[in-house]
């Protein structure tokens, strides 16, 4: 099968379950106004009116790291203790997915978020535009661990 005629066939698959699962959800007792509706979502992927948008394909690149280690950071932009918290969790059982090794280096727009908000004097407002998966939570929450 076509790669296209692939993708074609799974949006219109997605468009017609999802049609009748809203449908069937909403407990529409006029049939006149589900059928409406039915006709209406049933458009073609991306038409006006239409439940589904067209899909959108989008390359994703990796996020560049930062040449300082989270150790190269303790005491010196990062205060120890959160360093130290950072690397052991205190629960049993979280330092399997949720530890961050000293020797790990963190994405380069996290330092340079951390470095503004941290150093930035007087303090400001960073935005910080970046993937899914990239680190945005770490960008804005380590700044405000190490406060406390």
């Amino acid at each position: 099968m076509e790669r296209t005629q692939f993708y074609n066939t799974l949006v219109e698959r997605l468009g017609r379950r999802t049609t009748r699962a809203v449908l069937g959800l909403c407990g529409f007792r006029n049939d006149a106004l589900r059928e409406y509706l039915r006709t209406l979502f049933d458009r073609e992927a991306g038409t006006p009116g239409a439940f589904l948008a067209d899909p959108v394909f989008e390359a994703g690149f990796g996020w560049q790291l930062a040449e300082r280690t989270l150790g190269d950071l303790e005491g010196k932009l990062l205060h120890p203790d959160l360093v130290r918290a950072l690397r052991k969790p205190w629960k049993k059982g979280l330092s399997e997915d949720y530890s961050f090794p000293a020797r790990r280096r963190p994405y380069r727009h996290q330092l340079e978020a951390w470095q503004a908000l941290i150093q930035g004097q007087p303090p400001r407002s960073v935005l910080v535009t970046s993937g899914t998966g990239s680190g945005k939570t770490e960008c804005f929450l380590i700044p405000i661990l190490n406060d406390l």
